[in-house]
């Protein structure tokens, strides 16, 4: 597992926005974070992992060999810390070839700039102030949507009532 420190990125239930975003951690206590501000709106509150009544995150144990294993799954093959790092080293080249294909060479034109009042649809080019140009890869709900940009996937608030 990643360790965390100040200045890392990690997804919370936002207070402002009302749903789970991506943040970057403000402080820490020990190990764990203690205060996060949001990507999106920028506002900083106390870390959530999750909103109000949603089931918590799946459980983990630490085997005899030291490597993680999900627990919490029915039915499925444990996932260990080491095919982890493999699986996440290879969908991250496959990751950046995507993006290059699709981003890569568009006009200007062909982007619209990203704003949380804003409805994106699939595959629509977007670019944003902080991580700069991507594609919408999917629609999570009709308040969110999960844009991927070079450095990797994010989940953006969408269609919010001007404030």
């Amino acid at each position: 597992m990643k360790s965390l420190t100040a200045g890392s990125e990690i997804d919370a239930w936002c207070t402002r926005c009302k749903m789970v975003l991506g943040h970057r951690i403000v402080a820490l206590v020990r190990t764990d974070p203690a205060r996060v501000i949001c990507m999106t709106c920028s506002s900083e509150h106390r870390y959530k992992k999750a909103g109000p009544g949603t089931p918590t995150a799946a459980l983990v144990k630490r085997t005899a060999d030291g490597s993680i294993q999900q627990v919490s799954r029915v039915g499925a093959a444990p996932a260990t810390k080491k095919s982890a790092a493999a699986a996440a080293a290879s969908r991250a080249g496959a990751r950046t070839n995507d993006w290059e294909a699709r981003v890569l060479g568009q006009a200007v034109t062909a982007f619209t700039r990203y704003s949380m009042v804003s409805s994106y649809s699939l595959g629509q080019l977007v670019t944003h102030s902080k991580f700069g140009d991507g594609y919408v890869l999917e629609i999570v709900d009709p308040k969110k949507v999960t844009i991927m940009f070079r450095e990797g996937q994010k989940t953006l608030a969408q269609a919010q009532p001007a404030s």
